[in-house]
C-alpha cells in the first residue's frame, strides 16, 4: 500500500474497507484517522485492487464484509473515480466545478487562476486570480459567487454539489472545513482530469 509510517499494513487496510464500505463519509475518514483526502483515496485504490482479484486483509483471511464487498466491485469501482460518479443537474447552482491553473505574464511572474463553472448552464460564476498559489484563494473563490447569487446559508445551499480534483489545495484541512457549512464537496478519482471535464475544458 502508500508508504506511511504512521499505519501498519493492516491499519491502511481497514481505512480502505471503511472508505468503499461507505458506512462513514469521505469527511469523516478522514478526521477518524487524520489523513488527506489525497491519502484516503489512494488507499482507496488500492483496496479496490485487492478485492478485484479476491485478496483480503494483508493478514488471514477474507472477513464477511469484505466478502460482501467483492460482491459489489463493479459499484465500488465508480466511487474510486475512474470514472468518476456522473454530474447529474437539471437547474443551476445544483452542480459546480471549481480548478486552478497559472499562466506567465510578459514579466516572466506567474499568476494564478481559479475558475468555478455552473455545470448546468456552463458559465463561469468565479474567476479570481493571484499573484500566489495559496489554499484560501479557493475558499475566497467560492464565497463571494455563492453571495453575488443568494447563497448566502446553509440551507440555501445544501443541494450545491462542489466537484474538484484532490489536489493540496482543495483537499486541505480549510478547504474541507470550508465547504462543511454546506455545500457537499465532491473530489475526482486519482489522476482523474476527466471526472472534472467542465472546468478543466476553460482552464
Amino acid at each position: 500500500m502508500v508508504g506511511d509510517p504512521k499505519f501498519t499494513e493492516e491499519q491502511k487496510y481497514e481505512i480502505a474497507v471503511e472508505f468503499v464500505s461507505g458506512m462513514l463519509s469521505h469527511s469523516e475518514i478522514c478526521r477518524k484517522w487524520d489523513i488527506s483526502p489525497t491519502y484516503a483515496y489512494k488507499l482507496k485504490d488500492r483496496a479496490l485492487d485487492l478485492l478485484r482479484q479476491g485478496m483480503g486483509r494483508p493478514t488471514g483471511k477474507p472477513d464477511a464484509q469484505e466478502e460482501r464487498l467483492q460482491k459489489r466491485v463493479p459499484d465500488l469501482e465508480q466511487l474510486a473515480g475512474d470514472p468518476g460518479p456522473a454530474i447529474r443537474c437539471r437547474r443551476p447552482h445544483q452542480a459546480w466545478q471549481i480548478g486552478m491553473t497559472s499562466f506567465q505574464r510578459s514579466d516572466l511572474r506567474p499568476v494564478y487562476l481559479v475558475s468555478i463553472i455552473d455545470c448546468y448552464t456552463r458559465p463561469l460564476v468565479g474567476w479570481p486570480a493571484n499573484d500566489r498559489c495559496k489554499v484560501s484563494d479557493w475558499s475566497s473563490a467560492v464565497r463571494p459567487a455563492l453571495e453575488f447569487r443568494g447563497l448566502r446559508t446553509k440551507e440555501s445551499c445544501s443541494d450545491l454539489v462542489l466537484r474538484s480534483e484532490n489536489g493540496a489545495e482543495p483537499s486541505s484541512k480549510h478547504f474541507v472545513e470550508f465547504l462543511e457549512h454546506g455545500i457537499k464537496g465532491q473530489y475526482t478519482g486519482y489522476n482523474a482530469p476527466d471526472d472534472n471535464a467542465y472546468v478543466e475544458r476553460v482552464i
